[in-house]
């Protein structure tokens, strides 16, 4: 939709005599406004520290594995419950579709922990948000509560 609009205005005749007018700067202002505010709310997303996810995950009552999960990107997005990534979104401060942005990045592998193990790290991979909570010892009962809830 963006690409069929950018060729409908670089198509455009335009009048180099008349100056822009009052509407044209508003528009142009607001679309930059809205650049703005979704480039800073990724970029300081990736930018936080993992205390950040932590502090935002304990809203769900879940444990800092899970927050460190969201952090590296390693859950698979389309295992969320829409409930829990919206009530992470509003505990981060951010809107949903921007943490959706985020998580929908390639998972990375912080540095620390390759320097702590004695064998070669793999490449991460994005696992289900069941496998995380499995894995972070959250009992069966909570994990069927959290994955069933809408």
């Amino acid at each position: 939709m963006a690409l069929v609009d950018l060729s409908m205005e670089l198509a455009r005749e335009i009048n180099d005599d008349l100056p822009p007018g009052a509407a044209d700067f508003d528009l142009a202002a607001a679309g930059m406004a809205r650049l703005r505010e979704d480039t800073m709310n990724l970029k300081s997303l990736q930018a936080a520290p993992a205390k950040t996810f932590v502090d935002a995950i304990k809203v769900l009552s879940l444990p800092m594995q899970v927050g460190l999960a969201f952090r590296e990107r390693r859950i698979d997005v389309a295992t969320l419950p829409q409930s829990a990534l919206a009530k992470l979104a509003e505990a981060l401060q951010t809107s949903t579709a921007t943490l959706l942005s985020y998580l929908s990045l390639p998972p990375e592998a912080p540095l620390t922990r390759a320097r702590k193990s004695t064998v070669k790290p793999g490449a991460p991979e994005k696992v289900s948000f069941e496998r995380v909570l499995q894995d972070a010892g959250v009992d069966e009962k909570s994990i069927s509560n959290l994955l069933n809830e809408e």
